[in-house]
């Protein structure tokens, strides 16, 4: 994964087991990798779903649903592998769509947060300096979102992340980038925040597999191995709803050979 990529993508994934209903079976490892390999299908047709919703706009381009759609399914295709190569410009369409949506509900969390998440993503093309300043403006963001929503999953998602990859860069490159580069704002950084924010991500959203997979690296991360089988356990049992679950199952699978 990109190294300061603090992503997130709002996405609501699929429906979760009903409480109190028995656990369905776990499915092999076989079953899952051959779900795995139908992403290059599924990849297709979320393109063709965002090649609709722009052809939409086209005719409509102040509906608000459409915007928000356009904006969360570009995001979660330019998070992919696939396409590494062009995902820059898959970035600044969602990113765009969710200024739109924004200046039609200014007051509207979601379409705060796809902006958030798309600036988040542009991470990668910023130098130094300006990794700091736009971390420091999405951080920000975050702030907003949960203030005017305290439940919203996306958000306690991106501001785990967000701890979590602070936290990920060294003393060295942490002192220097908050202290002589900028971003007081982020120097309340911590392992427990991350944390906190997003077993509560988990918590809102349990069948959303990159939910699930970012709160297992963090266990992994801070040598709570057995805890992160158990997360990682969790999310290979979801039920894929999207390319980005399947990707996100996939990385699961692979992280929990690694803890074996």
């Amino acid at each position: 994964m990109r190294r300061f990529a603090l992503l997130l993508v709002f996405l609501s994934g699929s429906p979760s087991r009903v409480s109190g209903q028995a656990d369905a079976p776990r499915r092999p490892l076989d079953e899952v990798s051959s779900s795995v390999a139908t992403i290059p299908a599924s990849v297709e047709a979320a393109m063709l779903e965002l090649s609709r919703l722009e052809a939409a706009l086209r005719e409509t381009p102040n509906a608000y649903p459409l915007l928000v759609a356009a904006s969360r399914e570009a995001a979660a295709l330019a998070v992919l592998p696939a396409f590494e190569s062009n995902g820059a410009g898959l970035v600044t369409r969602s990113h765009a769509y969710a200024e739109r949506a924004l200046m039609l509900l200014p007051d509207d969390v979601d379409a705060r947060f796809l902006r958030a998440a798309a600036m988040a993503l542009e991470l990668d093309r910023e130098g130094p300096v300006g990794k700091v300043h736009m971390a420091e403006e999405v951080w920000s963001e975050t702030d907003v979102i949960l203030n005017a929503d305290s439940l919203h999953a996306g958000a306690h998602h991106l501001r785990g992340r967000m701890h979590a990859g602070i936290m990920r860069l060294g003393a060295v490159t942490r002192f220097v980038a908050l202290r002589m580069v900028g971003g007081d704002g982020l120097d309340g950084a911590s392992w427990d925040a991350a944390e906190r924010h997003l077993h509560k991500a988990v918590e809102l959203a349990p069948s959303n597999a990159m939910y699930q997979v970012e709160l297992g690296v963090l266990y992994r991360d801070t040598g709570q191995h057995e805890r992160a089988r158990e997360v990682f356990d969790r999310a290979v049992d979801l039920e894929p709803g999207s390319p980005l679950d399947l990707y996100e199952i996939g990385r699961a699978q692979g992280f929990l050979a690694e803890l074996r």
